[in-house]
């Protein structure tokens, strides 16, 4: 069991906007995020998720705002004794 995290990467400017996601997750799921760099300069939200849960990790470039606000996060659960199956959000 890992802990899932997702990565979008973004720049300055889309910070603000980006941040939002986090919201997704209030009273869903464990979680805590942060704002890192690569050694390639790239800026990312970084998700981590509870280790009851992996996730489907995916790149999302220069999402605009209302790409953020549809932004939905797909979860497998590999505990089953926390309900099974997949969650959508």
């Amino acid at each position: 069991m890992g802990i899932g995290e997702i990565q979008i990467e973004t720049n300055s400017f889309m910070l603000v906007n980006i941040l939002s996601v986090h919201r997704k997750f209030h009273g869903k799921l464990k979680y805590w995020w942060k704002i890192s760099n690569n050694l390639l300069g790239k800026t990312y939200l970084v998700v981590h998720l509870s280790q009851n849960y992996l996730l489907m990790q995916k790149k999302f470039l220069n999402l605009d705002k209302q790409e953020v606000a549809n932004l939905r996060i797909k979860t497998k659960k590999i505990n089953q004794d926390t309900n099974g199956g997949r969650k959508t959000f």
